[in-house]
């Protein structure tokens, strides 16, 4: 299960939670749950779907692939409206 999570500060983190349910040894159970701070994966998986989405659309602007070899480069410019 992932979480976002409010820490102190008010900043927001993604934790991916595991729980473990373990037998007791009297017929009970014990719940272990454990927490993994993944904010910083979180934030390099949409980087790179982003752009992955960049670059199919300026492969399919034109109009094929690159020669193998070849060196493409893209700038990103922020245009304010």
């Amino acid at each position: 299960m992932r979480q976002r999570q409010c820490c102190a500060r008010g900043l927001h983190r993604r934790i991916a939670w595991s729980n473990t349910a373990l037998p007791d040894g009297r017929g009970g159970v014990t719940h272990i749950g454990t927490g993994l701070d993944i904010t910083e994966r979180h934030r390099a998986e949409e980087e790179y779907q982003h752009r992955t989405h960049l670059l199919d659309n300026a492969l399919r602007c034109h109009g094929s692939a690159p020669d193998a070899g070849t060196t493409v480069w893209f700038t990103r410019r922020e245009i304010q409206t």
